[in-house]
């Protein structure tokens, strides 16, 4: 069971368009909130998060499945929800034949904790996530949160991005248009207390161009990517979370050209898209002769 929720919606920016009222744009990505309180294995998607998720017993196991394309990059963030004992949350990423790709785990302390991984899935197919207590000794709640950086909306140069991280593990994905040869610096600020923000840039290739956060000690907090080199022409993904997961509250960011022309042009901008539309048009072909 799921349900679908539209953060505020100031003006809504899709992957092949974008629309700017004023100077200011607010964030529109859909989430789904996914009852986890059924038998399973549970079917998620990305964007969605659990509600309801527990573990009955220390030897309880929870498991997801989700079907995903080659090529995708995705996060996976589970959190302990209710202190003393603490959960000490266990994650398992498998491939369709049963084999791990990946694992990561928290230690709560008595307290609260959260982990988790992104991976880059090299096949079409269903994967399964198994969620567990590392030591199979302590129960409790917790919240799963699965996304991919497709999954993202747009945010244009100069102007301002208002949204939220709504949940515990929750993480936005945006993306800009940039050209190569220059220089963009990207500031990201909390607007609520506690909300450690962590801003990270993908280049169009996939690598990481930058990592940062600030710690905002109960209150705001504002950090910036510096001055980062944008060497390619493309899509570049931006990923906005708290830093440990655990709290949560708006923000907002502006991406700044501090180098060259960083705006693409409009015939350059349609030959991305177009370029994009193929290879999805082919991935979606390949799928049908299998």
């Amino acid at each position: 069971m799921s349900s679908s929720l539209m953060r505020k919606a100031c003006g809504v920016v899709g992957m092949l368009g974008g629309m700017t009222i004023s100077s200011q744009v607010c964030g529109a990505i859909a989430e789904h909130a996914v009852d986890a309180g059924g038998s399973g294995p549970i079917q998620i998607k990305y964007g969605d998060h659990t509600i309801n998720g527990a573990l009955a017993s220390g030897l309880d196991v929870d498991t997801y499945t989700f079907s995903a394309a080659a090529g995708d990059k995705i996060r996976i963030t589970v959190s302990d929800l209710i202190p003393a004992p603490g959960l000490d949350a266990a994650i398992q990423l498998l491939d369709k034949n049963g084999t791990l790709l990946q694992s990561s785990f928290c230690a709560s302390g008595g307290g609260l904790c959260s982990t988790g991984f992104d991976r880059a899935l090299l096949s079409t197919e269903t994967y399964t996530i198994n969620i567990s207590d590392v030591n199979s000794d302590n129960a409790g709640e917790y919240l799963l949160n699965l996304d991919a950086r497709s999954n993202s909306s747009e945010v244009k140069f100069k102007t301002l991005y208002d949204d939220s991280v709504n949940h515990q593990g929750d993480v936005d994905f945006l993306f800009f248009k940039a050209q190569g040869n220059t220089k963009a610096r990207l500031n990201l600020a909390s607007l609520s207390n506690n909300l450690d923000a962590h801003l990270e840039v993908w280049d169009p290739s996939g690598k990481s161009i930058s990592d940062t956060f600030c710690a905002s000690g109960g209150g705001k907090c504002i950090t910036t990517s510096n001055d980062i080199p944008l060497t390619l022409t493309g899509i570049y993904i931006v990923g906005i979370s708290d830093v440990n997961a655990d709290n949560i509250g708006g923000y907002r960011l502006q991406v700044n050209c501090v180098f060259g022309t960083c705006v693409v042009p409009e015939p350059q901008v349609n030959a991305i898209i177009l370029v994009g539309l193929v290879f999805a048009l082919l991935a979606g072909w390949r799928r049908r002769l299998r």
